[in-house]
């Protein structure tokens, strides 16, 4: 009898720590970070084709310094007289991710980010609602990163489509 009840407890503290473990792995994002998701939450947009989609991020190197980000994004208008209010739908703004690390609010389809070339590695762009929530398509965040290879340019990664 106390044998069976020490496998119990062991299963069960077992199945404790692997849930846990799994949980936390699922909600960290680069570098062990927490997620925009968990900071903000997630607004389900819907399914049809009139939800936000990001295109395509460009960097384009500025002459003086930095670079020049532009967000193609369709079916969305940036609404920064409304950041913190209630959502509406196709409204909000971006949070944009730099190297791993959320950097700022963006407001337009052009941001300047003043950063010298060498230390760009990747740039991720979400889509969020007034309220900070990341939008969402079929549960999926609308988010699209690109990293830069110093020998092939820009790499995207998917996004849902």
């Amino acid at each position: 009898m106390l044998h069976f009840l020490v496998v119990c407890i062991g299963l069960v503290l077992g199945m404790y720590f692997s849930i846990r473990s799994n949980s936390s792995q699922h909600a960290a994002g680069l570098n062990g970070e927490p997620t925009e998701a968990m900071h903000h939450g997630v607004i389900e947009v819907g399914s049809d084709c009139t939800v936000p989609f990001i295109r395509g991020i460009e960097l384009q190197k500025d002459n003086n310094w930095g670079w020049n980000i532009y967000l193609d994004i369709e079916g969305f208008t940036f609404s920064p007289q409304k950041v913190d209010a209630e959502h509406v739908a196709g409204e909000g703004h971006v949070h944009l991710t730099v190297n791993g690390k959320k950097t700022a609010r963006v407001y337009s389809n052009w941001y300047h980010l003043g950063i010298d070339a060498p230390e760009l590695t990747s740039v991720e762009v979400s889509i969020n609602a007034n309220n900070h929530a990341v939008m969402s398509r079929n549960g999926v965040p609308i988010v699209k990163r690109v990293f830069l290879n110093r020998n092939k340019g820009l790499r995207p990664t998917e996004q849902c489509q």
